[in-house]
């Protein structure tokens, strides 16, 4: 007999009484979870899941007593979501690109092609003191968190953070599929994702980069074709770990991940005295090969750092302040 590595139990109250049973169990399974991947996890209560699952019966009656379907539709309706949500800033840009007069968008992406004097400007004030920075940092957060958050930001990072919690059901980020679904993910992510992509620089070639083509309509294939190249990195990463390829980057990798509100601050941290004022003032002052050798020599600093950390404490110094500052424990 072949050695037994899993056994389930199928709680049903269908002939008697057992809720009681059955949320102790849930609740049971829930801090197993909890404790074997070291941190809370927000589900929700019992009652809101009944909600969801009572409003889908509603609509279909059949869904009652057949929990498979029902997970699929629930599946289903967060597709449905993701879908609408990931169009709406493909809409603006199409809204705003054909609603508009050609001089109205040259003038609003105008700060696409800033000039020469409006460059030196820049790099003036954030080689200065932080205080100087200040009121250009504050106008561009301004920007980025009311106008852009509306129309691209918030809707894009919904789609896709619904579209993880689809994967993750399916068992995709799990690694619960075979090799070759990887490979097909790897394929037709990047297969689609690199093709959009050349076909959106090759229209700004056309375009002579136009800001006001570049930034509406032009920014569209930079939206879409970043889905696939996700599905596609996705697949990648995946399928390197099922392949036990690059076991010990891995680990670093893993240990980067669970400390990543650290390495993000950090790396922020890192940069900014780097380059303004407050610290080297190299701001605009570097090429492209020199500012990709930072990003390697910090790379390399998290995946040494993180792993050493976590060897010796449960999380990293701002993941413990935040469960801290979340659950008062």
């Amino acid at each position: 007999m072949s050695k037994i590595e899993l056994i389930t139990f199928d709680l049903d109250d269908t002939f008697w009484d057992i809720r009681s049973t059955i949320i102790n169990a849930e609740n049971n399974s829930r801090k197993w979870t909890e404790n074997r991947i070291g941190e809370k996890i927000d589900w929700g209560t019992f009652e809101d899941f009944m909600k969801i699952r009572s409003e889908l019966v509603k609509e279909d009656s059949s869904l009652e007593y057949d929990l498979g379907m029902l997970r699929k539709k629930t599946i289903r309706l967060l597709l449905i979501i993701a879908v609408i949500f990931f169009a709406v800033p493909i809409t603006f840009n199409l809204m705003t690109y054909y609603g508009l007069a050609m001089d109205e968008l040259e003038s609003t992406f105008a700060f696409f092609h800033p000039s020469n004097e409006q460059i030196a400007t820049e790099i003036k004030i954030m080689q200065g003191s932080f205080i100087e920075q200040i009121p250009v940092r504050l106008e561009n957060a301004i920007e980025f968190q009311t106008f852009v958050f509306l129309i691209e930001t918030f809707w894009r990072t919904t789609s896709l953070m619904l579209l993880g919690m689809i994967l993750y059901r399916k068992g995709v980020l799990s690694a619960d599929k075979s090799l070759s679904y990887y490979n097909k993910m790897i394929l037709i992510g990047f297969g689609i994702g690199l093709i959009v992509s050349l076909m959106g620089l090759n229209q700004s070639y056309d375009s002579e980069w136009s800001g006001a083509y570049v930034m509406s309509i032009g920014a569209n294939y930079k939206i879409i074709s970043g889905l696939f190249m996700a599905i596609g990195y996705i697949g990648l990463v995946i399928w390197c770990f099922k392949k036990g390829i690059f076991k010990k980057l891995q680990n670093r990798l893993q240990a980067t991940g669970r400390m990543a509100f650290t390495n993000y601050i950090g790396m922020s941290i890192i940069c900014t005295l780097i380059f303004n004022g407050h610290g080297l003032g190299l701001y605009g002052t570097l090429d492209r090969l020199q500012q990709f050798l930072i990003v390697v020599a910090i790379w390399v600093l998290i995946l040494i750092v993180s792993p050493l950390v976590l060897k010796k404490y449960r999380f990293g110094p701002l993941e413990w302040l935040w469960r801290k500052l979340t659950y008062f424990s």
